[in-house]
This record gives C-alpha cells, sequence and structure tokens, in this order.
C-alpha cells in the first residue's frame, strides 16, 4: 500500500478533530481575552450621547426589552451596559417588554448590573422600574400608555408589586415627550422598533432608538434615514464599542476577540485546504 504524503493526511483529516480544535482555540481566547483593538463607530456615538444628553437634562430613559433568551447574547448585553451608563450618569430608566419573555431578559439585566457593589445606591421604585409584559398586543398596549402608563399596566410592575409605592412610575404617567426623553428598543424580531415608529413615535414625536441584532442593521438603516430612529447599536460589535465608551468591557467586548480570531483560524483552514488540493491534485498527475 502506497504510503500517503503529508499533504493527504491533512486533507483526510477527521472534521471531528477540527471542531476540537476550534473549540479548544474559542474557550482559551474566552479565558483569556486578548483586547484587539475595536474602532468605535458613528452609530454607537450616537447611541452613547443619548444618555449623556439625558443626564443633562433629567429625563426617563425607557426601555423595551423585545426579545427572548435565544437573542440575549447579543441584546443582553446591550442593555446591562446602558443600564451601567444610565445610573452612572443619574438617568432614571423604566423598562417594558413587547415580548412575553421580555420582562424577565430585562430583569436578568438588571439584576447583573445591582449585583456589582458599584450601584448599591440604586433604589428600585426610585431610580428604575421594571413594567414588564402586559397582554393585548404590541400595538394596543403601546398606544394606551401613551396616554396612560399606571392604567395600562393595571397599577403593578412585572413581579406585581404596587406602582403606587414607586415614585419613578408614578411621575411618568405616559409615554410621552413630556415624561419621558427618550425610548431603546432592543428587538429582534417582530414586534421591534416599526411598532414603536407606528403607535410612539409618530402620533407623539418621542425620540427612539434601538438596539439591534446584527442581521437586523440593514432594514433599521432605513428608519434611521428617515429620521425616525435617532441611534442604532448594532449588534454584538456595537454593544462591545459602547462597552469600551462607558469605560466598562464585558461580555461583548470578550466576545469580540472570540469572532476575530475564530475567524483568522477558519481563514488559515480555507488556505490550507486549498493548498492540500493543489497539492495532492500535482501529485496525482
Amino acid at each position: 500500500m502506497e504510503e500517503q504524503t503529508f499533504w493527504q493526511k491533512m486533507m483526510a483529516i477527521d472534521r471531528r478533530i477540527i471542531y476540537a480544535i476550534l473549540f479548544v482555540f474559542v474557550a482559551i481566547v474566552m479565558l483569556n481575552p486578548i483586547g484587539l483593538p475595536i474602532e468605535i463607530s458613528r452609530d454607537t456615538e450616537i447611541y452613547y450621547n443619548v444618555v449623556e444628553e439625558l443626564a443633562e437634562t433629567g429625563e426617563v430613559l425607557w426601555l423595551d426589552a423585545a426579545f427572548g433568551p435565544g437573542s440575549w447574547g447579543e441584546l443582553g448585553p446591550m442593555i446591562e451596559a446602558t443600564l451601567r451608563h444610565a445610573f452612572d450618569r443619574g438617568v432614571p430608566v423604566i423598562g417594558m417588554a413587547m415580548w412575553e419573555q421580555g420582562g424577565r431578559m430585562f430583569a436578568t439585566a438588571l439584576n447583573n448590573v445591582l449585583e456589582d457593589p458599584q450601584y448599591d445606591h440604586i433604589e428600585y421604585g426610585e431610580d428604575v422600574v421594571n413594567l414588564g409584559f402586559r397582554p393585548g398586543g404590541a400595538g394596543v398596549v403601546l398606544r394606551s400608555a401613551t396616554d396612560d402608563v399606571y392604567e395600562t399596566f393595571r397599577g403593578v410592575d412585572h413581579d406585581g408589586n404596587p406602582l403606587d409605592d414607586m415614585p419613578l412610575a408614578m411621575q411618568t404617567e405616559r409615554l410621552h415627550p413630556d415624561y419621558v426623553g427618550h425610548a431603546v428598543v432592543y428587538e429582534s424580531g417582530s414586534p421591534g422598533g416599526p411598532v414603536y415608529v407606528d403607535y410612539v413615535h409618530e402620533p407623539t414625536g418621542l425620540e427612539m432608538s434601538v438596539g439591534i441584532i446584527a442581521m437586523s442593521v440593514p432594514g433599521a438603516k432605513v428608519y434611521q434615514d428617515a429620521g425616525q430612529y435617532v441611534g442604532i447599536l448594532p449588534g454584538a460589535t456595537g454593544c462591545a464599542q459602547y462597552e469600551l465608551l462607558i469605560d466598562h468591557p464585558g461580555y461583548a467586548v470578550m466576545t469580540q476577540d472570540v469572532i476575530s480570531l475564530g475567524m483568522v483560524f477558519v481563514t488559515l483552514l480555507i488556505i490550507l485546504g486549498n493548498v492540500g488540493w493543489l497539492m495532492t491534485r500535482q501529485q496525482a498527475q
């Protein structure tokens, strides 16, 4: 039996071995982030400035978690970073959810942030409130909230606690520019930002932005070009940039090392595969 050449052996490697090497490679990078340079985009700067401007006016930041667990990897860190930024700058935050699972997503992000001792001064009900999900259809709920937040959520928050005991909720009577400075929707599908455009932005004039998964950026750009979205935080890359702007690199920054070096690894495999194919073809001739 003819002995195989080096390139023939390379071309015959079991793909499971390649997957195992990639897994180990990614795990090492996740446990030991390198901190590759990340360029800040204009979109991320605009989003960052939204919170900075609210810090000057003292207005409420309204956040909507319009996503489920499957999109947590991209959108969860966005909410956490935004909450950190808001709390650092003294911006009051009210959260809600157009998606049934979104109330839990917002609660998880809030709990993760409040576990940090530097936010021991944040008081639930005074600095932040989670209204959660309200059945009845996203458009109907939002339209109702523009008239009366208290009645829309039946006077209770995500966990069923009375809003009467929460000064922030009682002061924010309507989802309207008279009571809210800016709204941000974190979306992974429908309902999402376009529903806010139809039922909140257009009827009331309330300015809004979106945090979105990477694949939704082209669609969101249409709304931004039309002046309906102020800012767009685009996927994990945008979140990583935002984490750097608020001086709190976290999960999103770490994933950029994984993605960048992972792509380098895959590119090397493609190059080796093509070289191997050419070499084995020449040897066969």
